[in-house]
Order: C-alpha cells, then structure tokens, then sequence
C-alpha cells in the first residue's frame, strides 16, 4: 500500500463524553490515531515526512519508536508510535499533538519557586505522561490501542484507552459498522457485557448503581472503545464509566459466537 487514507471519524457525542470522562481524572488526553502493522498484516505503508520533537531521546524497537522527552525537570513524558502501517503517519501526528499538549499546559517556566514547592513539583516528583501503543489483528480487521496515562498531582494519576479497527479497505470502523442492526447489535453487547461483570466476583462491590447502568447502556458512546481478535470482541470500559476508579480501565471478552445473530458476515 502507498497511499494512507487519513481517518477522519469522531462523532460530537463522543467527544463530548470523552472530555467529560477525561475531567473526571483531571487527565489531558488529545484523540489519537492508528498506527503500525507489520508486511504480514496487508502490506507496509512508509513514514512519509512527520518530524520527531526536538530534545527528545529516541529509540526503535521492531518498527515502533519510543521517545523520552525529558527536557522540562518537572515533566516526565515517554511514549510509543509506530513507524509503518496503516495510518503510521497519522498516529504519529496526534501522539506528538497530545506531547505539545501537555508540555504546554503544564508550562512551569515562570513558576515561582515557592509556587513549585506548594504544588510539590521537583526533580524528584514530576507530572507524567505515559503513551503506550499495541496492535491486534483478528480475521478482516487491525485494531489500534492506545494508553494515556498521566498524573498531574493529587492521588493518582489516570488512564484513557483509545481504540481504532479497521477492514482491509483501510475504513475506520466504529462498533455499530460490525453489526447488520446496529440497535440489536448493540443492544446484545450491552446485555453480554452486564452479564459478565455481574457474574464476575472481581467486581461484586461495585454494583449496581444507576451509574453502573448509565455506562453500561447500549450507546455508541459507551461502546466506542474495543478490539477484534480472530474469535472475540473485547469491550473497553474507561476508568470511572461504571464503576469505582479503583476497578480500572474494565476489559470484556465476548465471543464472536455468542454475537453470529447480529455481526455482518465478514466478522463472525
């Protein structure tokens, strides 16, 4: 493939619930693209032209760079792209977005020092941002991870998923284009995912509540964030979506079997 199709797909519903989420954990998380895939998953397309943040460390591990911004003593900021793919370009673009992000907004250049010590900042406690990317391939499809995490103060930090899967035309999917009824579709998931975290013990104490069935409803919204394998979906649930921060980012694995009803026939 020579060509990247740059996705462009971001309903205002989800934007909104995702900014509401990201206040709920005062983290600051900039939407992010698709990325890397190996010359096994459908061909390689090139970097073509992204330039790397000044004063930064890199390093490439099998196609994905690591970079390690350490030039603000009061940041410590890591993260993963890759370098060939499907959208490499793209991914790389909004990592680097959400980098300049979060420098900027944690600017402490005319900071005080007595300001610094109140807000306990040092060389020794620093605000993070941590980006790390994995890739999962199931039949037809490549599905994208992202992971920002970041702690700027208070008792933890917090971390936001973003995911994006794509058929073998290069078309960004969203979980209703799985589905030949997208309101069965999602109506299924949604009563498969309650009934797995209601019958797991793990999460016995933190449910139900009226939040609990707010995150767990069938919207696109709640069910924007998954991952196609060979035989199963994978829901993400967001920190604080339905239960308590301390159950964190929540994974539900749904057997495409259990779906067959209601998936279009290039996914089951």
């Amino acid at each position: 493939m020579n060509n990247e199709k740059t996705p462009i797909f971001q309903s205002e519903e989800k934007k909104r619930a995702k900014a509401q989420l990201l206040i709920s954990f005062g983290i600051l998380v900039i939407t992010i693209g698709i990325g890397f895939v190996s010359s096994k998953y459908w061909g390689v397309s090139e970097n073509s032209g992204t330039v790397v943040p000044d004063n930064t460390t890199i390093s490439d591990d099998l196609g994905i760079i690591k970079i390690e911004d350490k030039t603000n003593p009061y940041l410590d900021i890591t993260a993963q792209y890759p370098t060939l793919g499907i959208g490499s370009t793209y991914v790389q673009q909004n990592v680097f977005d959400i980098i300049s992000a979060f420098k900027s907004e944690n600017d402490f250049s005319k900071t005080s020092a007595s300001d610094l010590a109140f807000i306990g900042l040092s060389a020794e406690r620093q605000y993070q941002l941590n980006i790390k990317y994995v890739v999962t391939t199931g039949k037809n499809t490549i599905t994208h991870r992202i992971d920002s995490y970041a702690f700027t103060g208070g008792a933890h930090g917090g971390n936001f998923v973003e995911t994006y899967t794509f058929n073998k035309d290069e078309k960004l999917l969203s979980i209703n284009d799985l589905f030949v009824d997208p309101a069965k579709g999602l109506d299924l998931v949604s009563k498969k995912t309650v009934e797995y975290i209601n019958n797991n013990p793990d999460y016995k104490d933190g449910l139900p509540t009226d939040w609990f069935d707010q995150g767990t409803a069938p919207t696109l919204e709640n069910y924007s964030a998954f991952e196609l394998t060979k035989d199963t979906l994978v829901i993400v649930f967001q920190q604080y979506q339905a239960l308590p921060y301390v159950y964190g980012n929540i994974e539900i694995p749904i057997k495409l079997s259990e779906l067959s009803i209601v998936l279009k026939n290039e996914f089951k």
